[in-house]
């Protein structure tokens, strides 16, 4: 029997734990060829239980060849460590030959705003992923084999080996600081270790039932055991949830944050990633923490460097699970940043789909793992501290909250109701009641309990659609690495034929897609015309049926039926959506920030001094899902509006002029001037599908004399802009009214149907500013 960890120190946990349960067993850490021989012997003969990581079995030469029973604990957390063995990771500094090599040979198929945030050096670009559409990946799989093969370094060879002939089972990840290349599900039973066991168990008390489980471990159908008698109403412990970004931003509240490390001899702190460690370490120590800092190799083999100490801080990358600090041993976690993504195919799914339905029971499930490290028992207590916009905003909707456990509702319910009005001091009160566990919070146990025993837990509305189609996912997924194509196709038409409605609009485009893939790689190998008529149909499938979402516009254009064919311009508008959903996210969705920043651009955008006016376009451009900046210079456009390299409007305003007067020749020169400048200074002009000039003035009459220079020019009154902020703004705070109480994937459509009722989408947009040729005003005589 082979018992299966996610690291070294859960695995020396649990062998101390079989020691005391009487269970004989061995634990078997780093290289095999330093397991000890008689102890390795006592588990081929089955006197002994092995206890070892995921990465013991999951390698391309793994010592545990054929276990009987396989034992996998924290299955819910052991994707990444599955799935590594199918995943190739070049990255960009310790491979970063090999990295722009790859990037070389895909750039001209990829949106040439990706490449430029690839070569940038601005640290906002980091967040960009893309994933390389399958037409132009499978065109390119012998040129990248030949790259990889020459170019792979040591640490990647072995990974490279197993994926290198079924290069067309998998996908290509790109982001700034690295390429993942990987199956979309981990074939694990195509590893004959994993195989060849007579029974798999996988350990979770967080497994969801929306075939997460399936998707993590490439299993089929993996059958559930009922919970145990009680364990639906009941928890482990209290925990005391508080919210600082409920009311108050970063800046205002990270000496209180600071202060409350302090007065906790051991704080323990998880983070999904590097980066959001580093930024929480540093604002700590620059508000005075003076604890010192452990991280994961500190704790590698033992938990013991960080319970024996006092003053000290635990920080965590991407470990939800696995960790027991009960009673003393900790009684204060920080959940610091958004669990939602742990590796690159998530962060597309997530970021550049914003196909949520999917990951939310990953993302809660890692929540709620989280939120239980410091409380293993009965008697437990901690305060848990969710720290970040996003993260503070997933446990705000109620959709999020309602799947969880009755207890976990019941504390966060409590905690979010207390952030609303108490300020950060009576906060602190609070904490200090909580802490001292008398009667004073004695009120406060029982209202939880109350919270607790009233509710009931909700189905996630998505849940049983998606784990009806996961078998078929999964399978899609072998035939596919097994070159049966057409399988592939039947298993992928029989996910899509059970997606529907507007809940499942991307994730339904993106196996339309997947469709395509395989009718692509089918045609391919068998000349088959009907697979040929699959690919352009699905490709087509997955471009019409999802306006929201930019990513499906660029794949490549194959024969459309006019029925189905599609305006460039209807393709663009995904990422006005994308960038509007981006913003609103940046505006916060509680709390006095949106209108203390529609004030301000309020105020910019009324004023007619030119500076001052300039400014508050540049801002409405972002606020309409620009990107959107103003650059400043002599002869200059006084604000550049740009969707993607795929849409340009240059704006020259003349605010400060009297309405008084007529529109001169000078200023028709100026504006023409702007298309040329665009050329010469922005790399993307001339292939962008629509670039307009437009001039914002008060003047209606046009100069005769300036009637031949005003040809291609647009014109827009400066009334027209402000009706066009207050409009933008209004839809923008409706939508944010909604959007605690709506699925991400449901936000989109509804952006999208308010922007076409209020005229404001990119087809509105344009229509209305060519239907206003400066050339037409009425001129002088």
């Amino acid at each position: 029997m082979l018992y299966l960890c996610p690291t070294r120190q859960l695995v020396h946990q649990v062998h101390e734990k079989s020691l005391e349960y009487g269970i004989k067993s061995h634990a078997f850490v780093g290289s095999g060829r330093d397991y000890p021989i008689d102890k390795f012997n006592e588990y081929i003969s089955g006197d002994a239980i092995a206890i070892s990581t995921y990465s013991s079995l999951f390698n391309i030469n793994p010592w545990f060849k054929d276990p009987n029973t396989i034992i996998c604990d924290d299955a819910h957390g052991a994707e990444n460590y599955i799935a590594s063995m199918w995943s190739l990771r070049i990255n960009r500094f310790e491979h970063n030959d090999l990295f722009f090599k790859i990037i070389s040979l895909f750039e001209d198929v990829l949106p040439s705003a990706f490449i430029d945030s690839i070569r940038t050096t601005i640290s906002q670009a980091r967040r960009i992923v893309d994933m390389v559409p399958a037409p132009y990946f499978y065109e390119r799989n012998e040129q990248l084999r030949e790259l990889l093969d020459e170019n792979v370094s040591d640490d990647l060879s072995y990974s490279w080996r197993i994926i290198r002939d079924n290069l067309t089972a998998c996908n290509i990840f790109i982001t700034w600081l690295g390429i993942l290349i990987r199956p979309w599900i981990p074939p694990s039973l195509s590893h004959p270790s994993f195989k060849s066991a007579n029974q798999r168990i996988y350990m979770s008390a967080t497994l969801g039932a929306g075939g997460e489980l399936e998707r993590i471990t490439g299993i089929p159908r993996i059958e559930r055991l009922p919970v145990p008698k009680g364990w639906d109403r009941q928890g482990s412990g209290r925990r005391f949830f508080v919210f600082p970004d409920y009311k108050f931003a970063p800046e205002e509240y990270y000496s209180w944050l600071a202060e409350q490390v302090n007065n906790r001899d051991r704080t323990l702190i998880l983070c999904p990633d590097t980066q959001t460690a580093d930024l929480i370490k540093n604002g700590l120590q620059s508000n005075g923490v003076t604890h010192s800092f452990l991280e994961s190799w500190d704790i590698e083999d033992s938990l013991e460097p960080f319970t024996s100490k006092k003053e000290v801080v635990l920080l965590l990358t991407n470990r939800y699970d696995g960790l027991d600090l009960p009673e003393d041993s900790c009684r204060q976690l920080i959940i610091a940043g958004f669990p939602g993504a742990i590796n690159l195919q998530e962060r597309f799914l997530l970021e550049r789909l914003g196909i949520n339905s999917l990951l939310k029971d990953r993302i809660r499930t890692r929540f709620t793992q989280a939120a239980g490290r410091c409380t293993r028992g009965a008697t437990d207590h901690s305060l848990v501290i969710p720290v970040e916009r996003q993260l503070f905003e997933f446990c705000l909707k109620k959709e999020n909250r309602e799947e969880m456990h009755p207890e976990l509702q019941a504390e966060l319910n409590f905690g979010l109701e207390q952030a609303k009005d108490l300020s950060l001091e009576d906060v602190s009160s609070l904490i200090a009641l909580f802490f001292e566990r008398g009667e004073a919070w004695k009120g406060a146990e029982e209202g939880i309990e109350e919270l607790r025993d009233e509710i009931e837990v909700k189905k996630d509305k998505h849940t049983e659609t998606l784990n009806s189609v996961v078998k078929d996912e999964v399978n899609f997924q072998y035939m596919l690495w097994n070159k049966n194509y057409k399988e592939a196709i039947e298993r992928a038409r029989s996910v899509v034929d059970n997606l529907s409605g507007p809940e499942f609009e991307g994730y339904h485009a993106l196996w339309c897609y997947f469709i395509g893939s395989a009718g692509w790689l089918s045609y391919c190998a068998t000349n088959d015309v009907s697979d040929k008529r699959i690919y352009e149909d699905f490709f087509n499938k997955s471009k019409s049926c999802s306006k929201t979402i930019s990513w499906f516009s660029e794949l490549p254009t194959v024969i459309q039926s006019e029925a189905e064919s599609v305006e460039d311009i209807d393709l663009i508008a995904g990422y006005q959506i994308e960038n509007i959903q981006q913003k609103l996210a940046k505006l916060r969705v509680v709390g006095p920030s949106f209108e203390r920043k529609m004030n301000e651009i309020q105020a910019l955008i009324n004023d007619d001094t030119p500076p001052k006016f300039e400014e508050g376009l540049t801002r409405l451009g972002e606020l309409l899902g620009f990107s959107a900046y103003h650059p400043g210079g002599t002869a200059q456009p006084d604000s550049v509006w740009d969707l993607n390299n795929k849409f340009f409007i240059l704006f020259e305003a003349k605010s400060s002029e009297q309405e008084e007067g007529l529109i001169s020749v000078h200023t028709c020169r100026q504006t023409n001037g702007h298309c040329k400048w665009a050329k010469q200074e922005l790399p993307h002009f001339d292939e962008a599908t629509k670039k307009i000039c437009v001039l914002i003035s008060k003047r209606t009459i046009l100069d005769r004399n300036a009637t031949p220079h005003a040809n291609n020019l647009y014109y827009m009154h400066i009334n027209r802009i402000r009706e066009i902020f207050k409009a933008i703004v209004g839809l923008l705070r409706r939508i944010r009214g909604q959007s605690t109480d709506v699925s991400e994937e449901e936000i989109r459509p509804k952006i999208l149907e308010a922007l076409k009722e209020e005229k404001l989408d990119i087809k509105s947009l344009i229509e209305e500013i060519e239907g206003k040729p400066l050339s037409e005003l009425k001129s002088s005589n």
